[in-house]
């Protein structure tokens, strides 16, 4: 497979991520983003984000409805123990 084929299939699978994992704000960034970054960084940051917005699920918290103001009231503790969280198991992407 050659890169352009390798980028086209990290894109399709952010995109899929997009649809399904995110909310609108994250879904607009990746959509504004789409050609500007590399299909792999997008690709790393997606899953990132994706594995933090499962988190965010799995304490009870409804990922998929938050807005930039949730996002801002994210607290540092929150970050950590997600940190804590995700270097202990393993969080597909």
């Amino acid at each position: 497979m050659d890169k352009l084929q390798a980028d086209k299939r990290r894109i399709e699978r952010v995109k899929y991520q997009m649809q399904n994992c995110m909310p609108e704000f994250a879904r607009r960034f990746f959509r504004d983003n789409i050609g500007v970054m590399a299909a792999g960084s997008m690709e790393g940051y997606a899953n990132d984000l994706v594995a933090f917005f499962g988190y965010l699920d799995s304490i009870g918290k409804d990922s998929m409805s938050m807005t930039l103001f949730d996002l801002n009231h994210i607290s540092s503790s929150l970050i950590e123990d997600f940190l804590d969280y995700s270097s202990t198991r393993i969080v597909k992407g």
